[in-house]
């Protein structure tokens, strides 16, 4: 099937078109959460990636959309790594006994929610702002120079800065962590921040 061309209102802050809840649920998972790697064999960074090129083929199809829906509502997404060294999805029923990563549930049905469930042009901005978001936010956390950059411009945070990359990004993990856990206003405030890094 051919898809109808849809024009997007771009912006150069993918926050625009991306949700409060689903953002917050992506940077859990991406920035803030301690559980599991971001870069490992399979990573997170790995298991969104799949599950965005997932979503990427079925946004704008009716059907397949209703049917992966309906197999992952409420459920997360398990992505593990084949013999073969490829990465693909782990049904809950297979039994796979190798590594394998997950994206949580929550973050999955706020994908639904608040992308595939929303009217064709709203999917359309919703989708293309969260990829963006997601990709900035993996180029960042993956350049050490630029990570380092922003912790001084965006957190300044310099008495953090030492380290491995590693010791690099759980800081900056700490950081927003302790937003999260502020006043509701502090998680506002660094929104706002990396809106304009």
């Amino acid at each position: 099937m051919t898809r109808a061309p849809l024009e997007r209102d771009v912006s150069p802050n993918p926050y625009d078109h991306v949700p409060g809840n689903l953002s917050r649920a992506l940077e859990d998972y991406v920035l803030v959460s301690d559980e599991g790697a971001l870069v490992d064999d399979p990573g997170r960074m790995d298991a969104l990636n799949l599950l965005f090129d997932q979503l990427d083929r079925i946004y704008d199809e009716p059907r397949l959309r209703s049917k992966w829906v309906a197999a992952h509502r409420n459920r997360g997404f398990r992505v593990g790594k084949g013999d073969d060294g490829s990465l693909h999805e782990i049904s809950l029923r297979s039994g796979h006994m190798g590594i394998t990563v997950e994206v949580p549930e929550h973050l999955v049905n706020s994908l639904i929610t608040q992308v595939l469930d929303r009217p064709r042009q709203e999917r359309y901005d919703a989708f293309a702002s969260t990829s963006d978001l997601m990709r900035s936010w993996f180029n960042l956390v993956l350049d050490g120079e630029k990570l380092l950059g922003h912790m001084v411009r965006t957190h300044s945070a310099g008495d953090l800065i030492g380290g491995s990359d590693e010791g690099l990004w759980a800081a900056h993990s700490t950081l927003h962590k302790k937003a999260r856990e502020g006043t509701p206003g502090d998680w506002q405030k660094l929104k706002s921040a990396h809106r304009g890094r």
